[in-house]
């Protein structure tokens, strides 16, 4: 019986790998051409195994080419089954250009899309795919260049974090391509645990090192928080709003409990804006509520640690004025933490943090 289930899991976990292929051996005999496929697909598969078709573009164009020529291709299932087959080997040479650094990522990510194609039921390969899209939209938002190299030009760690930012502050797809592609390649940890040991004028900025300390750094920040609340005790050690490309902005906020949260938390994030709708009262404002949990639930943070809250928003004018508070929500109400100092429930953030990298 044990004999029985692991030869079971043995062909299963074959399935999964692409129905047991080799991705290194043919997806078809082109010379005995068992099916009868015309000479040009036979010629085609020549091609794309021997290496001479390799890009992205030169794969498209032919493909595109034989089924102009050869529509019935499209209706036959014995070639269909060849295609999924030809996706695990698009699949397998992508892998390989990842491991070879991340100026391969490109390259990587066109041969994810066209594996991702062959193969529309393999639902591991089209998260990969879309995980290595976001490295094509990085390029078109001009965060890094196309052929981003960072093992060929020494890249500081202020561009180190902007790059990382891009990814850890979007959404989960973004943040899992960072965790596994980019932050064990592009964080020089060395550089990054050196630079948080500076001092003076050359430093980095506190809510760099805040943000190193959620990729695991030890945090090193002020004696003195930005703004503290009471009851419970919480304090705002950084905070930011960058400009994002094509008007999406991130907010970063920094917090530390002073002892545990029982009450699952809400940031009241208030952003204002000139009204362009009362022409003639210049100088007024309106007020954006932009309300969000914290990244870790309020409820697991640890006294004296640092727990990041984010937010990510698209809007297309430019942030007067950034405000925020906490509050505990209720069936009917919001029970706000005061300020220690004023009992406010809203603290309104220097005009620092609001910043344009």
């Amino acid at each position: 019986m044990r004999m029985t289930k692991l030869l079971i899991l043995i062909a299963s976990l074959m399935l999964l790998a692409g129905c047991g292929q080799d991705p290194t051996k043919a997806v078809y005999n082109t010379k005995a051409n068992p099916e009868g496929y015309p000479a040009r697909a036979c010629l085609m598969l020549d091609q794309l195994e021997s290496g001479q078709l390799a890009t992205y573009d030169e794969i498209t164009t032919n493909f595109g080419e034989l089924y102009t020529s050869f529509p019935e291709l499209l209706d036959n299932p014995q070639w269909q089954q060849l295609i999924e087959r030809l996706g695990v080997k698009f699949r397998y040479r992508a892998d390989q250009l990842v491991d070879s650094g991340v100026v391969r990522y490109r390259e990587a990510g066109k041969l994810y899309i066209l594996a991702a194609f062959a193969r529309p039921l393999d639902e591991r390969l089209q998260y990969r795919n879309a995980m290595f899209s976001t490295w094509e939209k990085a390029i078109t938002d001009s965060i890094v260049s196309p052929g981003f190299d960072p093992t060929a030009v020494p890249v500081s760690v202020t561009d180190q974090l902007r790059i990382l930012r891009y990814f850890l502050l979007d959404d989960s797809i973004h943040q899992d391509f960072a965790q596994e592609f980019l932050v064990p390649r592009i964080l020089d940890r060395r550089a990054a645990e050196a630079a948080m040991k500076v001092v003076g004028p050359q430093q980095l900025p506190l809510i760099d090192k805040c943000f190193l300390a959620t990729l695991g750094f030890k945090f090193r920040g002020p004696g003195q928080p930005m703004a503290s609340f009471a009851e419970p005790p919480i304090d705002l050690m950084a905070s930011q709003l960058s400009r994002q490309p094509n008007g999406w902005y991130h907010a970063e906020f920094y917090f530390i409990p002073r002892e545990n949260l029982t009450a699952e938390y809400t940031v009241a994030l208030r952003i204002a804006v000139p009204d362009t709708t009362a022409p003639v009262s210049p100088g007024r404002f309106r007020q954006l509520s932009l309300d969000f949990r914290p990244t870790i639930s309020s409820k697991n943070w640890k006294p004296g640690e640092l727990a990041p809250a984010y937010r990510r928003f698209a809007f297309p004018e430019s942030p007067s004025q950034v405000a925020i508070g906490i509050y505990e929500k209720s069936a009917d109400s919001a029970h706000f933490v005061p300020m220690r100092d004023t009992g406010e429930p809203i603290y309104i953030l220097p005009g620092s943090v609001i910043s344009s990298r």
